[in-house]
């Protein structure tokens, strides 16, 4: 499952491109510092004091080099679409929406829509998965010729510009210096298709800009490709249109907007990750209907999904031998822009994809036929949150509903088994130990969580404090701040207040210049809830290294940047006049307190070639804590913090996960994952402290001192994949593994482990030299010789 924080970048042709994924912004909050545009609108509102800006001279009112350059809107003027480049999404519609508002010149009441009324008109559409709506830019704006000052229609005098007077060359004639342009955007307000039908609408309301559109449908007209091999199709606005795709992968549609006779042009992309088939009825899956539970007075309400084992011979079809399956964070309940709903289907893309290039183990098939007391297979019984950032403790009482319900529609007795992956660990760890407490009948035999955060989750703390800074600059001329013009930054907000984030993240960034909050709900409500002798039994699986190896050393530059900033989702799309300089490290070791971040954003460029703008909008640099373990490097399971790939970001990736680009022309490194779940936080050991980050946790064994709360556990083996050696496994990518599917089975089925607990590329050193194989990983009833040369004539078996 994707969850909480991502980060990739990009190398094409010596440029080095970080993409700032949102789920970095995990301690987001919408911070109203000092920092802002103010002084670029100071210094630009006396550049242009001296011109005319009356609507005899500027008849739109909109100056584009008034305005605040956050992306280059030149090029997207509904002519020549077929050179402009097509990976433009809704992020870059408010992007393009700011900068054209933000040239407004005349003062007095603004003509356009503020940028929270235009979150407002497309949140509604962006949640409705029925449809997709594409939503457009149609405007004009007023921008000066290229060479008015060689011409003598402007002079500059005193870094200030003036347009009257007369003509400076001396005919005593105002020449007009501007040339009126247009702005032509539109994008989808979801750029993919999960299933290959897509009902598309242009609506009237989601038309922004200061052209205005007539009523009816004879001064207006709509002519789409929607790259489905079916060529032009004409509708009106408000018009739904089905649209199957008989393939998957990325197409490019192109869209005509007529305006009393005058068309405009543009193309975007449209991702199509499963194709349309009419008669494949039961072809996506083999789930039942879901079934809902809602209790608005207790939690958010969810669905449940049951798939059963082709061995199960129930007729009619009944549960026999339940699998419940509890998901982790998912946050696209409250931020559909930041992740795609983790479904039944993302579940079983899951099970069958092992990591690694293993062969030899099939988790469905393992899951599907194995059996117990001679029923055959798992009914796999997945319960989906309606809102999986929600308090850990309400999604718990979800939880409690759907095992009464298990139990009580199931054939026969057999036991539950629970899985909780990453949060859905915690969620089931804690929902059963209250139906405990309340002397509740679990039927639950076994609880396995993977890498769940039982003493917390890490971001680093810089990359937080990066988010927190990028987030912080206000712009007063758009309506307060970058919030109010990106429907991604709104739904950053969300997720950084949501109960589950809070509940998991071990450290948050408090303040823009510093500062942190604590976590205290779970060595609080969740261990005291949690702490307790069970009738079932409980085993983890972490993805972190079981030899304590670690991912990289404290203190390690995570991110080093010196170029060109902006907030575009658009690569192809360079903004020469905004610039950065951003310095972030990892966490030093404990105790040192260093800078991890230092962030610098300036504009700076010139207008007409001569007059200088350089402003700086922010400056700040950020200290860590003493008292903060080196997490960021830790030994755990990972989640990518940088990945080089000449392409964008892989399509099957929801696009609003990204919303900044650092385009790092100078220079720019990276660590390419960091530690999000620690090893020893998955394992529940006793002590969670310094020295147990990278203690050993070799085949299911810990420190001496510091035990795992659980009866049995497994960390991750070493391994190599593509030709790296890894010790660490990805959280996101790659759950099961090999080894840690095949062990989790055999605690379903309470099998002896044999070979599968046993590895022996990290045994801890001996004062005493033992002779003999390494690890007894032989059968129990096998016999192994040891010897011990210190003793003379000992040996043993």
């Amino acid at each position: 499952m994707q969850e909480i924080l991502k980060f990739t970048s990009k190398i094409n042709k010596g440029k080095l491109r970080f993409l700032i994924l949102s789920y970095l912004i995990l301690s987001y909050a919408f911070v109203y510092a000092q920092n802002s545009d103010s002084l670029l609108r100071v210094r630009l509102n006396h550049v242009f004091a001296p011109i005319d800006k009356s609507a005899t001279r500027i008849p739109s009112g909109f100056l584009a080099e008034y305005a605040t350059p956050l992306v280059d809107i030149a090029p997207f003027d509904g002519n020549s679409f077929s050179n402009r480049p097509t990976q433009i999404d809704l992020s870059f519609l408010q992007m393009a929406y700011a900068t054209w508002y933000s040239s407004w010149i005349r003062g007095g009441t603004h003509p356009a829509l503020a940028g929270s009324t235009v979150l407002q008109r497309l949140e509604g559409a962006e949640r409705n998965l029925s449809q997709v709506s594409v939503a457009m830019i149609v405007a004009n704006y007023h921008k000066i010729i290229d060479n008015a000052v060689s011409l003598g229609r402007l002079r500059i005098q005193n870094d200030q510009i003036y347009d009257t007077g007369g003509n400076w060359s001396g005919s005593g004639q105002w020449i007009n210096p501007y040339e009126e342009k247009n702005l032509f955007v539109a994008v989808p307000v979801r750029s993919y298709t999960d299933n290959g039908q897509v009902s598309f609408i242009f609506k009237r309301e989601h038309i922004f800009g200061n052209i205005p559109i007539p009523a009816g449908t004879f001064h207006t007209q709509l002519i789409v490709d929607f790259g489905d091999g079916l060529y032009d199709r004409y509708f009106e606005l408000d018009e739904p249109i089905t649209v199957r795709y008989t393939t998957t992968g990325t197409k490019t549609i192109r869209v005509r907007f007529g305006l009393n006779g005058n068309y405009q042009e543009i193309k975007f992309s449209f991702e199509v990750k499963k194709a349309y088939c009419a008669n494949c009825r039961y072809e996506e899956d083999r789930f039942e209907p879901p079934v809902p539970f809602t209790n608005p007075s207790l939690h958010a309400g969810g669905n449940v999904y049951v798939q059963y084992s082709q061995f199960n011979p129930s007729q009619p079809r009944r549960i026999r031998k339940p699998l419940i399956i509890v998901e982790g964070y998912d946050v696209h309940g409250i931020a559909p822009t930041q992740q795609r709903n983790f479904s039944q289907r993302s579940l079983i893309n899951i099970i069958n994809r092992l990591g690694g290039q293993e062969l030899g183990f099939d988790l469905n098939d393992a899951l599907d036929n194995q059996g117990n007391s001679g029923m055959q297979g798992y009914d796999l019984v997945f319960l989906d949150f309606n809102n999986g950032a929600d308090d850990i403790r309400k999604n718990a009482l979800l939880l409690q509903e759907v095992i009464a319900w298990v139990n009580s529609v199931k054939q026969g007795t057999e036991p539950n088994v629970v899985l909780g992956y990453s949060m859905g660990g915690l969620v089931a760890r804690y929902g059963l130990a209250q139906m405990v407490r309340n002397g509740q009948n679990t039927q639950t035999r076994l609880l396995l969580t993977l890498d769940s955060p039982h003493h917390g989750a890490n971001s680093p703390l810089g990359l937080q404090h990066l988010a927190l800074a990028a987030a912080s600059v206000r712009l007063p001329w758009f309506g307060g701040t970058a919030g109010d013009m990106n429907v991604q930054l709104r739904d950053l907000g969300r997720i950084a207040s949501a109960p589950a984030t809070q509940q998991m993240l071990m450290v948050r960034a408090a303040f823009l210049q510093g500062g942190v909050f604590y976590n205290s709900f779970l060595a609080g409500d969740y261990r005291n809830m949690v702490n307790l002798t069970t009738p079932y039994r409980i085993a983890a699986i972490s993805l972190g290294s079981e030899c304590g190896i670690r991912l990289f050393e404290p203190y390690r530059e995570l991110i080093r940047s010196e170029g060109q900033f902006f907030i575009s989702p658009t690569p192809f799309q360079s903004n020469n006049k905004v610039r950065t300089e951003i310095i972030v490290n990892a966490l030093p070791s404990l105790g040192e307190v260093k800078r991890i971040l230092s962030f610098k954003v300036w504009f700076d460029y010139k207008i007409l070639s001569i007059i200088n703008i350089n402003v700086t909008v922010s400056n700040i640099s950020v200290n860590n804590p003493p008292n903060i373990s080196s997490y960021d490097g830790a030994p755990g399971g990972t989640y990518p913090s940088a990945s080089f790939t000449g392409n964008l970001p892989n399509s099957s990736m929801a696009r609003g996960w990204w919303s900044a680009f650092v385009d790092a022309r100078f220079t720019s490194t990276a660590e390419q994952e960091f530690c999000f779940i620690p090893t020893p936080s998955a394992l529940d050991v006793l002590s969670f402290n310094d020295a147990s980050l990278t203690a050993q946790y070799i085949n299911g064994i810990a420190p001496s001192g510091n035990p795992s709360r659980f009866s049995r556990f497994i960390a991750q083996e070493q391994f190599v994949r593509f030709g790296a050696t890894i010790n660490n496994e990805s959280h996101a990518n790659f759950p099961f593994t090999h080894r840690n599917g095949q062990w989790m089975v055999n605690e379903m089925e309470n099998r002896p482990h044999a070979l599968v607990s046993c590895n022996s590329t990290c045994i801890p050193a001996q004062s005493i030299a033992i002779g003999g194989t390494l690890i007894n990983c032989t059968p129990e009833s096998a016999e192994t010789e040891f010897s011990i040369p210190q003793i003379t004539s000992a040996t043993y078996t």
